[in-house]
């Protein structure tokens, strides 16, 4: 029989040749999962009724949710899968809201090792914050973790300068960037001298990848699930001696997983109605009167049960009762009239009357 590791290694396999022989998106996979959520944010270069490329990717959209204008130049954000053959199916387009990553950023996250009034620093790289917007109450420190989002810049002489455009407190990202990678089958947790990126993966080239411009090291790092060019990646990450090397790389995911979803309460929708209705009269030294009538509704088998036991003795009248419920004992007036009701006996009536007409009454059923 074939082992489950040869069995990966031969979808892998075939998929890598597909994608070579037919112009599927370039793909570095570590592992074969049929099915992996995918996330792109670029502009729309191409457009057709059932697809459109961005980021240099033919996207299916004939049955995704659209929830934005389609056009050539149109900054979206795409959410969909990664299907086995390597080919990008959409769930969603939407558009890319406030607080998100634009296209050709990277958002970074880590403990902040220097500032001043214009820079900070995280692991190693040096962003201009002179004209990023601040979050509110945010206090800059050494060690305090933000999120910053920000973009390689050239000025006019060439020089490159990472640039910031917001900075955000972080700390509830350090751990988890807020989402629910739901290819990420393991915690986050974070490691000493460790950061996170998340951005457009732009290029895959053996031991290195480029992540918005960030070339790293990825030799010694766990690649989750499959890498797509153009597709957003998510990177744990530190920098040692002067190369940023990777510990793990996927694909990022920023949406719920059913874990997140609201959970089942155990609360049921059940209608369950148990009704026992049980009258005995004894009128006009009528004796030994029994009358069940028992109505019972049950949905479910859950068990709720309303009990309504009647007797009632007039006119020196000796009844003998019995009502078949759940241990009800009722003593009636009149003359002296005992009726007893006894849960899940047969149908045995005892009755003894005392005083009125000195009836003693003993009934069998």
């Amino acid at each position: 029989m074939v082992s489950k590791s040869i069995r990966s290694a031969l979808v892998v396999a075939l998929t890598l040749l597909l994608a070579t022989l037919i112009g599927l998106p370039k793909i570095y996979a570590q592992s074969g999962d049929d099915v992996i959520q995918i996330e792109l944010v670029g502009e729309i270069e191409a457009l057709s009724t059932t697809t459109l490329t961005i980021n240099g990717q033919v996207v299916d959209i004939s049955a995704a949710e659209l929830n934005t204008t389609l056009a050539v130049g149109e900054v979206i954000k795409i959410e969909g899968t990664l299907e086995a053959d390597g080919s990008i199916v959409a769930l969603e387009v939407n558009p890319v809201e406030e607080g998100e990553l634009l296209p050709g950023e990277v958002e970074i996250i880590g403990p902040v090792e220097a500032f001043d009034t214009d820079s900070l620093t995280i692991g190693g790289l040096v962003i201009d914050i002179s004209a990023a917007e601040l979050e509110d109450a945010l206090v800059l420190e050494v060690g305090s973790v933000v999120k910053v989002h920000m973009s390689l810049v050239t000025d006019a002489s060439g020089v490159e300068s990472w640039v910031a455009r917001e900075v955000q407190d972080g700390t509830d990202d350090s751990q988890d960037d807020g989402s629910d990678d739901s290819n990420d089958d393991t915690s986050n947790e974070s490691h000493p001298g460790e950061f996170e990126i998340v951005g457009t993966l732009t290029s895959i080239d053996g031991d290195t990848i480029v992540v918005a411009g960030l070339t790293i090291d990825i030799v010694s790092a766990e690649i989750k699930g499959m890498l797509v060019e153009g597709a957003l990646v998510k990177v744990h990450l530190s920098l040692v001696d002067g190369v940023l090397v990777a510990r793990e790389v996927e694909l990022h995911d920023s949406r719920p997983s059913d874990d997140d979803e609201s959970e089942d309460d155990n609360s049921d929708d059940n209608g369950n109605s148990n009704t026992n209705s049980n009258t005995n009269n004894s009128n006009d030294d009528d004796d030994s009167n029994a009358n069940n009538s028992n109505s019972n509704e049950n949905e479910d088998g859950n068990e709720n049960e309303s009990n309504s036991n009647a007797n009632n003795s007039n006119d020196d009248d000796d009844g003998s009762n019995q009502n078949t419920a759940n241990s009800n004992e009722n003593n009636n007036g009149g003359d002296d009239d005992q009726n007893q009701n006894d849960d899940n006996s047969g149908d045995s009536n005892n009755n003894d009357d005392h005083g009125g007409s000195d009836d003693d009454n003993g009934g069998d059923d």
